[in-house]
């Protein structure tokens, strides 16, 4: 490179690194806008400086490369060109740039260089820059080392791309398609001219295909060079091509093969073809290889080749030809050739099968029916059992066809098969009733290879001895017989497995009944009974049991018999356990014993006797356990004297005067204690006279029930009663006291005697007639004569009030008002309620009935009665 270019270069680059600004001194300096002006276009270079304080600019003047260009005089305000100006005034915008501005209107090449603006203001002012125009560069020229633009493939070619007048350079590269070569070499000079330089050895994918210059700098818009081409035009050897690259055909078809030929002369002079590497005889421009009738030898690996008037080209691709035929299908067993397996062996067997294309399934079949899930080229079974004894052929598939193979004969040995059958038998089980004495008989029937030879028999796993025949008999059935019957079969390989069982059940009715507490529990009453019951018994089928108490049933269905609560002396006794099937029953008891303090039969007793009697006092007690022993007191002492057997105790009580008739009391007690309360005797002097009428008698009748009220006579010593009759001797009430109540029917004369009654008699009659009042409808309060009385003045009353609201509705005209009024008056004048309320309510009996009130029924009393006693318990309505 010359000393001017690196001049030239270093003064352009120096103007790019200084950036658009430069200056001398420290208070001036030049901005350009654009930093890099584009040929043709405008360019400002602004003056910026700062004078010392005080001072006044006087001249501006503006040079480029030492000459000047215009002075800016403060005076006129006005720019003049200066003689020899590098920059004609016609290119420079004198009026309306900014003051102190150089604005150039059309930039050109020649405008790069070095400006100066020098302020004066008594003394100078300097400022500089350098300012670069960019010109973009000529389209590329390319020239090749080839004069008339051909060449032989191989052979080394130089190509040579220029741009000039590029400011700056150029940048100038090469390529091919999408990629670029980086090996090309890269010059420029002063004059602009960049240059790229390559060297390539030509190649046939090239012929026909651009080689592309491209050049650019910044004068361009990014990414936009201008470009350049040379489409070269190169020779080569034929090119060879078969497509598609293979072909399936089946065997004893027919098949063309074509070579595609590409070069440059296409002046083709031989074409060959190549099998497996050896050259067929075909004809010698035969550029489709014709197979007629191809057989399986037909297939392998096809080549074309071609020459030109350069020489022969190289081999075209591979073509495959696959001739594909119906398969050829072998059964082989895999390890020892022979037949006949155990069972439990493994066996293999192979499916060769010779195909072209290969054989792509397989399937396998077993006594003519295809195995499910066999699909591979062996089939194994690694354990051979009775059933995989059969013929065997296995089947090749491919895209041509389906073949089946030789067939295979597997014989398999296995221990005996044994099946248990029984003429007797439902659902595997024989039923017979022992009392019966029933016959049985069961065949073993065998499956074996080789076959079997003996039978065993079998009961609940025992061998049975002596029983070696295939059918076994038994007679007089008992329950010891009773069991699961199988049998196994014997061959030469050893003892088979056991058969399915028959079950023998032997039937009878229940027997040996054992009951859990066994014979007699004991338990205090209010508690609950400790344990449950529980009964078992031996009998085939299995018993149903039922626990009874008496004829009731306390657990049905159920072994078990569970207590609930406390126990109370009503249900002691025998508890049964009745165990039954169809063929008979058997019961067993329990005895549950109530433990309870003593009671008495008869807590209160009388007796009567006269002074002079011996009377024997009883005293019965309800006790248990029974073994009791008495006490008897009277007045608070003791009676050590008494006579006691079991639950019975009495005591001799000789009467000598009245003192003697007494009240005694009878307490037992057993091993739980003593009784709650005593038994109560009563000794009573037999009286001498009748019992006395009861006096006073009063009554309340009413319409539905008649209340009788007495006071007692004179007691005579004995124990008595009061009964009410009627007239004709029924009774009509009865009770300890001369206090009575009757049911009665309405309006009705009732003829009624109430006397004492005793163990000597009856008292005299008191005798009472009694006539129970009616049931009356309620009266009106008023009559109706009143009544319309009431109504007519209403009607008169409303008829005034009419009168005086027509009066007033035509003196003031006020409608709304005169209906105010009319209801004023109504209310007003409204007749007075009935009376009620107090003065019903302060009514007297007497008054009510006299007045005829409004009671439901009227009350008839005789004497004078103050007191109403609760009635007794009513009887039914009296007869007269």
């Amino acid at each position: 490179m010359s000393i001017c270019a690196i001049i030239t270069i270093g003064l352009f680059l120096s103007g790019i690194f200084a950036g658009s600004t430069a200056q001398r001194g420290d208070s001036a300096a030049i901005t350009i806008t654009p930093a890099e002006p584009l040929m043709g276009g405008e360019a400002v270079l602004s003056c910026n400086f700062h004078l010392p304080e005080g001072e006044r600019w006087l001249e501006v003047t503006w040079k480029k490369d030492g000459i000047g260009i215009f002075r800016l005089s403060r005076k006129d305000r006005k720019k003049t060109v200066l003689r020899g100006s590098p920059i004609p005034s016609g290119r420079m915008d004198l009026e309306n740039a900014p003051e102190h501005s150089l604005h150039i209107t059309s930039v050109e090449p020649q405008d790069s260089g070095r400006y100066q603006c020098i302020v004066g203001y008594g003394d100078d002012m300097y400022g500089e820059t350098i300012m670069n125009v960019l010109v973009p560069p000529s389209s590329p020229i390319i020239t090749p080392s080839i004069e008339n633009g051909k060449i032989v493939e191989r052979d080394l070619l130089t190509l040579t791309c220029e741009s000039l007048n590029g400011s700056p350079p150029a940048n100038v590269t090469w390529w091919f398609g999408e990629q670029m070569f980086t090996n090309a070499t890269y010059t420029m000079d002063e004059m602009g001219t960049g240059k790229s330089v390559i060297t390539l050895k030509a190649q046939e994918y090239q012929n026909g295909r651009p080689f592309i210059c491209k050049a650019w700098n910044r004068a361009l818009p990014e990414n936009e060079p201008i470009v350049a081409e040379l489409i070269a035009d190169i020779l080569f050897t034929p090119r060879a091509t078969i497509t598609p690259a293979s072909e399936d055909v089946i065997e004893g078809q027919s098949i063309s093969i074509e070579c595609s030929l590409r070069g440059r002369p296409s002046d083709y002079r031989e074409v060959q073809w190549i099998k497996d590497g050896t050259v067929l005889d075909t004809p010698q421009l035969a550029q489709t290889l014709e197979l007629p009738d191809v057989s399986r030898t037909s297939s392998g690996q096809y080549r074309c080749s071609a020459q030109n008037s350069l020489s022969w080209g190289p081999q075209s691709n591979d073509f495959s030809l696959t001739v594909m035929y119906v398969p050829s299908v072998t059964l082989l067993l895999e390890g020892l050739n022979i037949t006949t397996r155990k069972e439990g062996d493994q066996i293999a067997l192979q499916c060769i099968v010779d195909a072209v294309p290969e054989a792509n399934a397989y399937s396998w079949s077993h006594a003519g029916v295809t195995v499910a899930g066999a699909d591979q080229p062996i089939f194994g079974i690694n354990s051979v059992v009775k059933d995989s004894r059969g013929i065997y052929q296995c089947t090749g598939n491919n895209t041509v066809a389906s073949a089946m193979s030789n067939t295979f004969f597997l014989d398999v040995e296995y221990l005996p098969r044994a099946a248990l059958f029984s003429e007797q038998a439902v659902d595997g089980v024989v039923t017979v009733i022992e009392s019966e004495g029933a016959t049985v008989n069961a065949t073993c029937v065998l499956d074996a290879n080789p076959p079997s030879d003996q039978v065993q028999w079998f009961r609940d796993g025992a061998q049975i001895t002596g029983e070696e025949s295939a059918t076994i008999s038994v007679a007089g059935i008992t329950r010891e017989q009773a069991g699961l019957y199988t049998c196994k079969g014997v061959n030469s390989l050893g003892v088979g497995e056991a058969s399915s069982s028959v079950q023998l059940i032997v039937q009878y009715a229940p027997e040996q009944l054992q009951l859990m507490p066994q014979e007699h529990v004991a338990v205090a009453e209010g508690q609950k009974i400790p344990v449950s019951f529980t009964c078992s018994a031996e009998s085939v089928p299995e018993p149903q049991y039922n626990w009874l108490y008496g004829e009731e049933i306390l657990a049905e269905n159920s072994a078990t018999l569970q207590f609930e609560g406390a126990i109370t002396r009503d249900r002691k006794g025998m508890y049964s356990c009745q165990a039954a099937n169809a063929l008979g029953q058997i019961t067993g008891a329990v005895e549950v014993s109530v433990l309870y303090h003593p009671s008495c039969v008869t807590p209160l007793s009388e007796y009567v006797g006269k002074i002079g009697d011996v009377v024997v006092l009883r005293c019965e007690v309800d006790a248990s356990p029974s073994q009791v022993e008495f006490r008897w007191t009277v007045d608070g002492e003791e009676v050590s004297e008494h006579a006691d057997k079991e639950l019975v105790s009495e005591v001799t009580v000789e009467l000598q005067q009245l003192s003697d008739f007494k009240e005694y009391h009878c307490q037992a007690k057993n091993k739980l204690g003593t009784g709650v309360e005593p038994c109560v005797i009563q000794l009573f002097e037999i009286a001498t006279a009748l019992p006395a009428s009861p006096v006073d008698c009063d009554y309340i009748a009413l319409p539905t029930s008649i209340n009788i009220t007495c006071k007692e006579g004179q007691a005579a010593g004995s124990q008595q009663h009061y009964v009410v009759l009627s007239r004709a001797g029924r009774e009509m009430a009865r009770s300890l006291h001369p206090d009575f109540y009757i049911v009665a029917e309405p309006q009705k004369l009732y003829h009624l005697d109430v006397l004492a009654v005793s163990g000597l008699g009856n008292s005299s009659r008191v005798s009472l007639s009694i006539l129970t009042p009616s049931i009356e409808a309620p009266k009106p309060l008023m009559s109706q004569a009143a009544l319309i009385g009431v109504v007519i003045a209403a009607i008169i009353i409303v008829f005034i009030i009419i009168i005086v609201i027509v009066f007033l509705s035509q003196k003031k005209k006020k409608v709304n008002k005169a209906n105010y009024s009319l209801r004023e008056g109504e209310r007003k004048n409204e007749p007075p309620l009935l009376a009620r309320g107090a003065e019903e309510g302060n009514a007297t009996p007497s008054d009510r009935n006299a007045n005829n009130s409004l009671y439901t029924g009227g009350e008839t009393r005789g004497n004078s009665i103050t007191e109403h006693k609760a009635p007794l318990a009513p009887l039914a309505p009296p007869e007269d």
